[in-house]
């Protein structure tokens, strides 16, 4: 769920130190095991789009059709950025001046773009500043992209369009739910809140219309302003006032996400002359936030979405997102992740730092990747464990009586034998994030910062397991059974330091 490769770039020319004090507050520890699930607000899943401080939103939308394709179109809003100066001495002026005319990243300064330079003999000695939202700030950098993947066809088709004149809450009508640009018009209409339609255009050869309706309920993990929030550095005391999330409760940031699990998908795709129909197409919906810089809040991640068919009447979806903190917050590792059975959310997951059980995403048979110098996984192993939900007066509450729910997930991807370079199957990208940037520039990013971010990208069949009580209407039920459901499955690894 990380953003494309040049809108993190700018992001990864801080050092991942932080203070030695710094502490982690993961969201599986704010909550109790029964009390995992927390239904989403119309602020929930509203834009932020601040222009301030550093801080990565995205909403994504992935779709797994029929013949087990994948679509997936994405917004990404961010405002991070950074600048080299000459020495601690140099006055505004002089900064800006070196900064006019060289090739590089952009800077917003008043109302003239200046670059971002890398001459070091002409600069000397090179130190990074990130800016403050109370000095000059990079105004937010906004992509709209779009993944159409056909194994069977060996089609892959990838866009990524800068988005000019965005806005949120476009007309009185509707909230900031919805946004709309240059490039697309997102609308969730207030009267029909479970659809998402979205309308977009990337070039004359490829545009979409689509419709998610989400079919059973969104989650976070936990109620409140501050359900679904891992928070770093000092904690604030008290709880948060009102009923908007609570943003501001960790001194050095944050992160969040915000789920619909399990969607219809409806509409078409327009590649070239081809349009293509996303009937029985099943997919999610996922609305994150990186409250601080990426490179500091995490050193891994990892990510799945599993659909089953929309026959078969299985109506299967598990998802999982996970990510180990830097070391400078413990290298600590944050999982969460739901199950849905039949359409309807069964349960909600956590796993980590300081909880029993066995949600978590274990990478086995690693094999090193000599072209990332990685240990790439030669197989993935997902599993959830978590209370059962069941739905009581309209409202969904877990029990600690009834069987718990699990799922399990196995992918063997290794292709390539020993001594062969990494090779797996599946494989849709793996994107070296610094390799679109100059290659001295790189090399300082390396050294600075000492990350070398990739991500790598897979889509398979795949069977999950499950187990679940025998009576999902029945919170006294007693018994289990298990189910073995075939499906697709799309992942993410991402290795950053």
């Amino acid at each position: 769920l990380l953003a494309p490769p040049h809108l993190k770039i700018m992001s990864w020319f801080a050092s991942a130190s932080a203070d030695a004090g710094s502490k982690l507050h993961p969201v599986q520890l704010a909550f109790d095991q029964e009390a995992l699930y927390g239904p989403l607000t119309d602020e929930d899943t509203a834009w932020v789009a601040t222009s301030s401080g550093f801080i990565t939103e995205t909403q994504i939308w992935y779709g797994v059709t029929p013949s087990g394709g994948l679509i997936m179109c994405q917004i990404i809003h961010s405002s991070v950025g950074v600048l080299l100066r000459l020495g601690l001495e140099q006055s505004r002026s002089a900064i800006i001046g070196s900064l006019k005319g060289m090739a590089g990243c952009p800077l917003m300064d008043t109302e003239a773009r200046y670059h971002l330079p890398f001459n070091p003999d002409a600069l000397g000695r090179l130190t990074i500043l990130y800016l403050l939202s109370t000095h000059r700030v990079w105004y937010p950098s906004i992509q709209f992209t779009f993944r159409y993947v056909d194994p069977a066809k060996k089609v892959h088709v990838w866009k990524s369009t800068s988005v000019t004149n965005f806005t949120v809450a476009p007309s009185p009508k509707v909230d900031r739910r919805s946004s709309k640009s240059d490039q697309f018009t997102i609308t969730v209409d207030p009267a029909q809140p479970h659809k998402y339609t979205i309308e977009g255009k990337h070039d004359d050869d490829v545009a979409i219309s689509l419709v998610y309706e989400r079919l059973t309920e969104g989650w976070k993990v936990g109620a409140g302003p501050r359900g679904g929030m891992s928070y770093f550095g000092q904690l604030k005391d008290g709880a948060a006032k009102g009923t908007a999330p609570d943003i501001t409760a960790g001194g050095d940031g944050y992160a969040i996400h915000r789920f619909w699990p399990r969607c219809a998908v409806t509409g078409i795709a327009r590649i070239g002359s081809e349009v293509i129909d996303l009937a029985g197409t099943r997919g999610m919906f996922v609305h994150a936030i990186q409250g601080m810089r990426p490179n500091v809040l995490a050193a891994k991640w990892n990510f799945a979405t599993f659909q089953s068919s929309a026959e078969g009447g299985e109506g299967v979806a598990l998802t999982m997102m996970e990510f180990t903190t830097t070391p400078a917050y413990g290298s600590k590792k944050v999982n969460i992740g739901s199950v849905v059975v039949g359409d309807k959310l069964v349960a909600i997951t956590a796993g980590g730092e300081g909880v029993e059980g066995t949600s978590v995403a274990t990478h086995k048979n690693t094999v090193v990747d000599k072209e990332t110098e990685y240990d790439a996984p030669g197989s993935i192993e997902y599993e959830w464990n978590g209370y059962t939900l069941f739905n009581t007066e309209g409202t969904l509450v877990a029990s600690a009586k009834a069987p718990k729910t699990q799922a399990k997930l196995t992918l063997d991807l290794l292709t390539s034998a020993p001594g062969e370079p990494y090779a797996t199957r599946g494989l849709v990208e793996k994107v070296d994030v610094l390799g679109q940037i100059p290659y001295l520039v790189k090399k300082f990013v390396n050294y600075a910062a000492g990350t070398k971010p990739y991500i790598y990208t897979w889509l398979n069949p795949a069977k999950a397991s499950i187990t679940v009580p025998s009576d999902l209407a029945s919170p006294a039920s007693e018994e289990t059974k298990t189910i073995e459901v075939e499906g697709t499955v799309f992942n993410e690894a991402t290795f950053i330091s």
